[in-house]
This record gives structure tokens, sequence and C-alpha cells, in this order.
């Protein structure tokens, strides 16, 4: 559905029972987004405490049995010659990152080998261990505040698999004869497919007070594609 199609449902959804709310293009959005971030990490199952570059929830262990078709428009694979470099075992985050899925270390007979995500304090506790101390047949990271830190620190470079944030939707408009009227060009729609749209709708009129189950949003939804609204 295009924003034009989400914003008429939510009109009628929310004129049938809270008719003193009103949208201005601006404020659908900024909410829109909110639901969209909500749903987002509803599907990684993160806390909502949770913040770019803190140290990693336990949830994350399981992240990559989490990650679904969903999801699949938000990964972004850095590999071949675009691979994450460490230096003395530290790498900068890359552009638009937010959460790790998998990372695969390159040995030094240029073979592969998968890192482990771990807690700081288990980092510290196999770096003063012999035998559990990290190395190229058990390569592991944390993830630090403003960067990633790998261990052994000789490894310089490895595939990263990651997840960016959806992009923030924007409705804009544009004045016809006077009268402002929705502009597609020019604006940015939800990347979520039109089921993930119809869960995205539930939480933004549950934002706005509104409890309503997905199922009569999606009835609504079906209505208006069939018939208008």
């Amino acid at each position: 559905m295009t924003l034009l199609e989400i914003i008429n449902i939510i009109n009628f959804i929310v004129g049938d029972r809270s008719p003193d709310i009103g949208f201005t293009p601006k404020r659908f959005g900024q909410m829109l987004h909110i639901a969209s971030l909500k749903h987002y990490k509803r599907k990684l199952g993160l806390p909502e405490e949770y913040q770019p570059g803190m140290p990693l929830p336990r949830q994350a262990f399981d992240i990559t049995q989490k990650i679904t078709e969903d999801m699949r428009g938000f990964k972004i694979e850095l590999s071949g010659n675009n691979m994450l470099k460490f230096y003395n075992g530290k790498a900068a985050y890359p552009d638009r990152y937010y959460y790790p899925s998998s990372m695969s270390a390159v040995r030094e007979d240029g073979g592969m080998k998968k890192v482990t995500f771990v807690t700081d304090q288990r980092m510290d506790e196999m770096m003063g261990n012999y035998v559990d101390i990290p190395s190229y047949e058990y390569p592991v990271a944390t993830f630090q505040n403003d960067y990633i830190q790998i261990a052994p620190e000789s490894i310089t470079k490895a595939k990263f698999v990651y997840l960016r944030l959806p992009e923030k939707p924007v409705y804009s408009v544009k004045v016809i004869n006077g009268v402002s009227v929705y502009d597609s060009q020019n604006s940015t729609q939800l990347e979520w497919d039109e089921v993930n749209q119809i869960d995205i709708m539930a939480i933004l009129l549950s934002d706005l007070g509104i409890s309503l189950r997905r199922e009569d949003v999606m009835q609504v939804a079906e209505k208006h594609k069939i018939q208008g609204i």
C-alpha cells in the first residue's frame, strides 16, 4: 500500500472511533516511522531500551533464527573486496549499521571461520584463560560504543552481515490549483510488505489509544481496496 492508502485507512478508523484526532502529513510520517521501528524491534526480539552500540543483549545470540523473510530487505553484506577491515583488533561500524547478523573471519590460510559474538565479560574471561583464549579456530567479537572488537587481534578482515533500520516514511504534498495533494514521486514509502504494513498500522492506532485487532485493520484495508472508503 502507498502512504496515501495507509493514511486514508487510518483516517477512516480514527474518524469512526476518535473523530477529534487529526493528522498533518508531518505528524503522520513521524507516527508511522515510530510504529515501523517498534514493529522492526519486535521482529528482532529486542527490548525497547536497546540502542545501537550498546553491548549486545542476550537475545542477540539466536538472532539468525529470528530474522525472517520480512527482514531480508534490511540486511547488508560486506564481503569480497568490501569486507569489514580490522586494525589492531578494532573496526569502525559500517554505514547504516544497527544490528549484527553474522560474521566470518578470514584466517591466515585464506579460509573462513565463523566469529562468535560474546559479552565483554566473556571476552575478558577468555583472554585470561589459556585454554579458552580466542584463536583463528575460535574467533570472537564484542560490540563497543563506537567500534567492533575482534580477537585474536591478528585478524584483519571479516565478512559481516548486519541489519540497517527501515527508511523513515515521508508523506509529501504538492499544491495544484491552490489545493494540497499527495505527491507520490517525492514521498518515501514504507519498506514493508502489505502484511507487515497492517501490523504497523495496528501499532500506530494503539499509540493513538485505539485498540484494534490486526484482523480488524486488515478487514478495513480489504474493504478500502475493493470498494474505496
